[in-house]
């Protein structure tokens, strides 16, 4: 990812190349202000990808967050509790991120997690990458799907 060395801040784009939605995680323990602004600049891109009726491809890098405080955690369930139901379908790849951090992420999935959402915990990008493009290739292989 050309920019992470210098994420100092949640950081999310659209990667035309690859189809994904990139989310950058900043170092240290993720709090609410960067939770807000993760749903912020997050919110935009799914309402714009599931407008065109498409699937939705997250790519997360979690390499250098170690934690979610309490209040960040309420502002991502409720965002969960509100975004879910708009997705047609979401695959969402995370790489790195601290044990602590991944046994967080694991009980948010298992708390939204359906059949719409699928999601992958990788310990490096380049295996995440591989993943979401076999799922986004799958999707669009599929009749009906442009």
């Amino acid at each position: 990812m050309g920019n992470e060395a210098s994420v100092k801040q949640v950081e999310v784009w659209y990667e035309a190349a690859t189809g994904f939605i990139v989310v950058a995680y900043p170092p240290g323990i993720m709090d609410k202000t960067a939770a807000v602004r993760l749903g912020d600049l997050l919110n935009p891109l799914l309402v714009e990808t599931t407008g065109r009726g498409e699937a939705v491809f997250v790519l997360i890098n979690q390499r250098h967050a170690t934690g979610m405080s309490m209040d960040a955690r309420k502002v991502l369930a409720e965002a969960g509790r509100t975004q879910l139901p708009m997705l047609k379908q979401a695959y969402v790849a995370s790489f790195g991120g601290s044990v602590a951090f991944r046994v967080l992420a694991n009980l948010i999935i298992r708390l939204f997690g359906s059949k719409r959402l699928q999601v992958r915990m990788e310990s490096d990008e380049e295996t995440a990458r591989a993943w979401l493009t076999t799922q986004r290739r799958a999707y669009f292989a599929e009749p009906g799907k442009t």
